[in-house]
């Protein structure tokens, strides 16, 4: 019986932990879209044609000034059973770096959008490689 208890209580502290995870990352999200907004250069960016349906409605919004970057996506539907959205930082010369991933809400990209040109989205496996490994799904042309 002891065990059974220490069992319901250390899965009641996992699952605990679980739903605190996803509001840890809205607030992180929510902080950096209050500093971005509050930026005089502000850039709000709607994913080019072709995005995907779950991804239409996104948007970019990211400010050089306070070197974030965040993807909206209150309305984007999860990307599947063991899959995340990838976002990928793309620069001039090609190169490709994972800059975060999400399931839902929404992102903050690590270290901004310092020499991208594009931010990509592709939908990838829970533990995404260093390269995209699927089509692209939304794709944000940056401005200046």
């Amino acid at each position: 019986l002891a065990a059974a208890v220490a069992v319901v209580v250390a899965g009641g502290g996992i699952a605990g932990w679980q739903l605190l995870q996803p509001r840890a990352q809205q607030q992180e999200l929510a902080g950096a879209l209050d500093r971005i907004q509050g930026a005089s250069d502000v850039q709000r960016v709607a994913p080019a044609a072709g995005a995907s349906a779950e991804l239409a409605g996104t948007t970019l919004v990211y400010s050089a000034s306070q070197q974030e970057a965040v993807v909206t996506a209150d309305d984007a539907s999860a990307p599947g059973e063991e899959r995340v959205y990838a976002v990928w930082r793309v620069e001039e010369d090609g190169g490709v770096q994972l800059a975060s991933t999400f399931t839902e809400g929404g992102t903050v990209i690590d270290g901004g959008v310092d020499d991208a040109v594009t931010i990509a989205v592709t939908v990838e496996p829970e533990d995404p490689g260093t390269l995209p490994t699927t089509p692209v799904v939304a794709q944000y042309e940056l401005v200046g």
